[in-house]
């Protein structure tokens, strides 16, 4: 049953990564305010979506569910992770590569945004 509760926490932490996505996104459409606003929290929170707008030159639905999955799979991770010795090692990663994701974001977004 030990082997039990890491995959518990992992699927927890799955369900509290959409909830928290899509609050983050609320709050960045809002932010963005049509157009008229800022994109700079957008590509904070959500650098793979903006990453993408190189390419698309806009912000695709595609691109929204991406945000919203990387959220997801956060949330996956850091809650399997919990309960094992290896919790900071594993925030840490996730941080690390967020904040990969976030430098790309800020060199490769579309002009427009």
């Amino acid at each position: 049953m030990i082997y039990m509760k890491p995959i518990f926490c992992g699927l927890g932490g799955l369900i509290i990564g959409v909830v928290i996505g899509y609050v983050l996104w609320l709050f960045v459409i809002l932010v963005m305010g049509a157009g008229h606003g800022t994109y700079l929290p957008a590509k904070l929170l959500f650098p793979y979506t903006m990453a993408a707008t190189r390419w698309t030159h806009h912000i695709s639905g595609t691109a929204i569910d991406a945000g919203m999955a990387a959220y997801a799979g956060y949330g996956a991770v850091l809650g399997y992770g919990l309960p094992t010795a290896q919790r900071k090692r594993i925030a840490l990663v996730v941080l690390g590569f967020h904040g990969l994701a976030v430098l790309v974001a800020l060199v490769l977004t579309h002009s427009a945004f």
